[in-house]
């Protein structure tokens, strides 16, 4: 089923990216100026979320350890699973993948930033609500209330 939402969310993505508002087609250079564009904008999020992070936390010397080295070890990781879903990246990536690779590249690195800008905000969003109930096994993550 996850697979179906992403492919799904990718469809969706590619063909916004791909149509110019009066319908005309773009190129695939222009579709990989807009999706590295948009990766910018993302990566850009993803550093500002983070910042705010450390500012929030900056007392507590053994969470912002952990931090870092999780976001240390999940950009890895990011890195790694782009290389697992284009394995002939470094080898000749146009034939193997043609012309539109760079817009499906940024396309999957951005998807993988959205993620982990929704898992990071978990650190400084705001809560409108009660006690929620799982907010006993929030660990680390202390609750800001309006």
């Amino acid at each position: 089923m996850k697979n179906v939402v992403v492919i799904v969310l990718y469809f969706c993505i590619y063909t916004s990216i791909g149509y110019t508002q009066n319908g005309h087609g773009k190129t695939t250079h222009e579709m990989h100026v807009d999706a590295d564009d948009e990766y910018t904008k993302v990566d850009k999020e993803l550093n500002e979320v983070y910042a705010q992070i450390i500012d929030r936390y900056k007392s507590d010397s053994v969470f912002i350890q952990k931090l870092k080295l999780a976001q240390r070890q999940w950009i890895a990781s990011r890195d790694a699973d782009m290389l697992m879903l284009f394995p002939y990246k470094e080898n000749d990536a146009q034939r193997n993948y043609g012309s539109i690779f760079p817009v499906c590249y940024s396309l999957n690195v951005t998807s993988l930033t959205k993620e982990r800008i929704k898992f990071l905000r978990r650190w400084i969003e705001t809560i409108d609500d009660g006690v929620s109930p799982i907010e006993v096994c929030n660990g680390s993550i202390i609750p800001v209330r309006k």
